[in-house]
């Protein structure tokens, strides 16, 4: 049975080794079978077409994140420099209070429409245009020298 010269392991004509397996003669594990047929041009073309694509979308998936994290890192030191600047001025007046030197209470901002902050407004309510400011006499006569 194991020894057998027709099948090897298993019995005569059909067990482990040598012989016809359920893949015919392209059976990929025989070692005796014929080599299999090369791929057609259209599945190399497909598979080198593959190869591109994965490229490519590696390449695009890396500047994404690399966009991303260059996003992330100019936000975050925006915010820090915000943030810098606001302890600045805390700190300052702190320490303007510790010695005796009094400071403007700062202001909140000022509503504007319902529920949303107004603009920033240093004069209170008065919102005034200034009109036109006449000229200084004569500014106007001697610019392209005398006649």
């Amino acid at each position: 049975m194991y020894g057998s010269g027709l099948g090897g392991f298993g019995g005569p004509m059909g067990g482990y080794g040598m012989g016809m397996g359920p893949y015919g003669e392209q059976d990929p594990n025989n070692p005796f079978g014929a080599p299999p047929s090369p791929p057609g041009f259209w599945m190399s073309f497909l598979r080198v077409m593959q190869g591109v694509v994965n490229c490519f979308g590696r390449i695009s998936i890396l500047i994404d994140q690399n966009t991303q994290a260059f996003h992330m890192f100019m936000t975050a030191l925006l915010q820090l420099f915000d943030r810098g600047g606001l302890l600045y001025g805390e700190l300052a007046r702190f320490v303007l209070r510790l010695l005796g030197i009094k400071t403007k209470p700062q202001k909140p901002n000022q509503p504007g429409p319902p529920g949303l902050p107004g603009p920033h407004n240093p004069r209170g309510n008065q919102n005034f245009i200034e009109g036109p400011k006449a000229a200084p006499s004569g500014a106007w006569d001697n610019v392209w020298g005398k006649n």
